[in-house]
């Protein structure tokens, strides 16, 4: 059996050549049947993720795409083109360019982002909860400009005539103790945000 050989890539039998002793170096390394054999197990066959051809390739390249030009296509900012699904809507979109620091995009669009980050998606949500909601309403809105109007923008307290930056609404009886009178010009009184600190800690 020092004679025939099994070849690793067809596994075809082959003998040993005329004239090449069975303790050759050669005869012993050997471990294909042909020359085609040789490269093919060195170039074994890989499927383009893009294309999906069939190539071959060296072992020590790592080669993914079949040529640079499916290599192009899977690099946005090389002029490839790439469908992507959109994580908030589900629509098919291709990215004209690459996302910052090399991330590809993940939304068709800056309203699929900003939804997808607000509201309950958002980690930080707690379910509407908001401290100043108050100061989004019509009514307080409204209320906090009269008492300015009535106190001619100007605190109540050191007299000094207050910027829009430096100025506040209080409510001279609390808000949550008094609902009824929350929107009542008469108790309101125009503060600047320095006295409006020392009155809340006394």
């Amino acid at each position: 059996m020092k004679n025939i050989k099994h070849c690793i890539v067809c596994d075809k039998t082959f003998n040993r050549p005329y004239g090449i002793s069975s303790k050759n170096k050669y005869w012993k390394r050997r471990k294909f049947c042909s020359v085609k054999c040789k490269h093919l197990w060195g170039k074994p066959e890989k499927v383009c993720p893009i294309c999906e051809k069939k190539f071959r390739s060296w072992r020590y390249q790592n080669h993914i795409y079949c040529s640079k030009l499916c290599g192009n296509r899977s690099r946005p900012n090389r002029g490839g083109k790439i469908e992507i699904v959109c994580r908030r809507c589900g629509k098919k979109f291709i990215p004209t360019a690459r996302g910052i620091h090399g991330r590809n995009y993940k939304y068709c669009s800056v309203i699929c982002s900003g939804l997808d980050k607000s509201k309950k998606f958002h980690w930080n949500w707690k379910g509407g909860i908001s401290k100043n909601h108050r100061r989004e309403t019509k009514e307080y809105k409204e209320w906090r400009l009269n008492v300015y109007r009535r106190d001619y923008f100007t605190c109540q307290d050191c007299k000094k005539h207050c910027n829009q930056k430096n100025i506040v609404a209080h409510h001279l009886k609390c808000w949550d103790k008094f609902p009824e009178l929350r929107y009542e010009v008469k108790n309101g009184i125009t503060l600047c945000r320095h006295c409006h600190k020392i009155r809340h800690k006394n």
